[in-house]
């Protein structure tokens, strides 16, 4: 059982419960173990209420096999050649307009990897180092966007960093990160604890 992840344990002894009874919605679940999914919300003491934990079954023909040929190159297509941000759900911006919200997925969906620095797809790939820019990357108009930027750097989400003369606009790894590295330089930048 401890294959697929879940080990049901006897709160008195402590020992895993080889075969469990699962009941879910009124009735005994005679489905595959594999097909169970639970979801639960941890507090910060990792301890978890049991009204926050979820567990559903999911029916056979909505699983799919690790191994499914077809799947995995759906999943090579959708990757080849993308960049992904890791945006975190956790942490809220709370921004003051509405609209922000949008500016900051654009600026998100425009950093480099493992640095954070904004960059520019049009015409050719470069560094943002203008208000401009970044007006023409969110879609706003650079009065908005000096707005946007000003409340971002007064609640530490973008900051300005000057490389090789040229003043860069650099994002927050505590709300946004691409890549699976964080430098020292961009650490420090914004004191992330």
């Amino acid at each position: 059982m401890a294959k697929h992840g879940l080990e049901i344990i006897d709160e008195d002894t402590g020992c895993i419960i080889a075969n469990p009874l699962i009941k879910l919605n009124g009735l005994i679940y005679d489905g595959a173990i594999e097909n169970l999914r639970i979801s639960a919300k941890v507090r910060e003491d990792n301890t978890v209420r049991k009204q926050n934990i979820q567990i559903y079954g999911i029916k056979e023909e909505e699983v799919i096999e690790r191994e499914h040929e077809e799947f995995g190159k759906f999943m090579f297509d959708l990757n080849d050649g993308k960049i992904f941000t890791k945006t975190y759900q956790t942490e809220d911006p709370y921004f003051s307009k509405k609209s922000y919200y949008q500016f900051w997925h654009r600026l998100c969906c425009n950093l480099d990897k493992d640095t954070n620095i904004v960059y520019c797809r049009k015409p050719i790939r470069h560094r943002v180092t203008q208000i401009s820019e970044i007006a023409k990357i969110c879609g706003g108009s650079n009065v908005t966007i000096t707005r946007f930027i000003n409340e971002c750097a007064i609640k530490g989400l973008i900051a300005r960093f000057e490389y090789k003369k040229e003043k860069l606009f650099v994002l927050s790894p505590r709300y946004a990160l691409n890549g699976n590295k964080m430098p020292i330089l961009l650490y420090d930048l914004f004191d992330v604890d």
